[in-house]
Formats: C-alpha cells, structure tokens, sequence
C-alpha cells in the first residue's frame, strides 16, 4: 500500500460539482482544494494543510444510504493509500424518498437510514484506523422550519418535520458511534431558504439575505461553500496549521 494521503468524499449530490457550478465548485472540490471564488478560503483547503494529499470523490447524485453502503463504501478498501479525511453527505435522498409518509413510516425509513450510514462508517473506519477525521454532514431544511413542504410543488407532508427531525437524530447517534463529527448543515443552512425575503421569519438574516439552494435537494455555488465551511472548521481543529 501506498503512503500517500488521500482524501475521500462519499455521499450524493452535496458532495458533487454538478448543481455548485460545474468541476471545481462542488463542496468535496473546494474542500480539497479552493477555486478562488470566495476569497476568505484563499489557501485554507486540504491540499495546502496536508501535503502530497490526493482526492477521490465516490459520491453520486441522487444516492441514498443504501445505495453509498452499496456502491461507494465497499470501493474505500480499494484506495491504495493513507486515507486522513472522509466526508459523507447523506440522508437528503432518503428523506425526498419517504415524501408524504406519517412519522410511523419515517421511524421504519429512519432505522433503514440508521443502519446503511453505520455500515458505511464502520467500513470506512475500520479501513481508515482511528486517526482519521470523518465528516458527516446532516440534512438541511429548505423550508426554514415553516414545514411548508407544499410549496415545493408537490403535495403538503404534515409530519414533514418530525420525520426530518428523527433523520438528523439518527444521523448524529450513529456517527456518534463510530468516532464521526456531524457538519450541522440543518442548523446553518436556516435562513437561507424560504426566508430569505422574508423579514419576518424568525431565521431571517438580514445580513446575508442569500439564498444557498438550487432546489429542495441540491446547494448552489454558495451552498456548496457553505458545506465546505463547515467542513473546514472540523479540519482545522485535527490539522492546524504549522506556525
């Protein structure tokens, strides 16, 4: 096996360039390395912190956890390298997935979701060891709490938000158990969705009135930053920088 470093993105279509703005622009790209866009990030990526570092990006749009369990975790043994850095976006696709349902299907959908993304970190820690940082960023909520879920077009979910609530919770316990940090995209995505233009909602922010999304289930180019942000924050605790 090779010594070199790698890092490696798993997940669905938060961790891709296609909806941030083409290559370069997805949250797992500017995480490894900035593309200049946002100035604050000017050198604080992955390829400046560790050198020699590699990346290879598994995730796939539209993927839920079973599908990352199946399809992408079992490639991590494959890497021939020093894998440092994992981050994994999922659960969005699977929330889209149980659209409508009572919060009695959500808690089944729930224990599915629960199980996948533990196979999915047990893989990769048992392949990374335990020095290796893994990221799991939970799922966002576009409609800023207001549970609107109608207005995406489609039909009203009533227990939308229980069974968004129960996701993130699964999330949190299961990363929880196996040495993963949770990236809270949920709580710092709030204001930036269905209140953007909106004074009145309570996660307004009049300050960065911005919106970070696409659609329900995809992050624009600043979205995609945004991820990167919080991704950064838990890089620089484990990789600080050399004085």
């Amino acid at each position: 096996m090779s010594d070199r470093p790698y890092y490696l993105a798993l997940g669905d279509n938060l961790s891709i360039d296609l909806f941030a703005g083409g290559p370069g622009h997805g949250a797992a790209s500017l995480l490894y390395r900035d593309n200049g866009v946002f100035e604050e990030f000017a050198g604080l990526d992955l390829r400046s912190r560790i050198p020699d570092l590699a990346h290879v990006n598994l995730a796939r749009d539209g993927a839920v956890a079973a599908a990352v369990a199946m399809d992408q975790a079992f490639q991590v043994e494959e890497i021939a390298g020093d894998i440092r850095v994992v981050t994994l976006t999922v659960g969005i696709n699977d929330f889209i997935r149980n659209w409508g349902c009572a919060l009695q299907t959500g808690e089944i959908a729930g224990e599915e979701l629960g199980l996948h993304v533990g196979e999915i970190l047990g893989d990769v820690r048992r392949t990374a060891g335990d020095e290796a940082l893994i990221l799991v960023g939970n799922i966002f909520d576009p409609t800023d709490g207001t549970g609107d879920y109608e207005a995406f077009g489609t039909r009203d979910w009533p227990d939308g938000h229980l069974v968004l609530d129960l996701f993130n919770r699964i999330l949190e316990d299961v990363s929880d158990e196996h040495d993963a940090l949770i990236a809270d995209l949920h709580g710092h995505f709030l204001g930036h969705g269905f209140a953007v233009d909106d004074p009145t909602h309570p996660h307004h922010d009049p300050d960065d009135p911005t919106s970070w999304y696409i659609q329900r289930s995809e992050a624009n180019d600043r979205g995609a930053s945004e991820i990167r942000r919080l991704f950064w924050k838990r890089v620089e605790e484990m990789f600080p920088a050399a004085s």
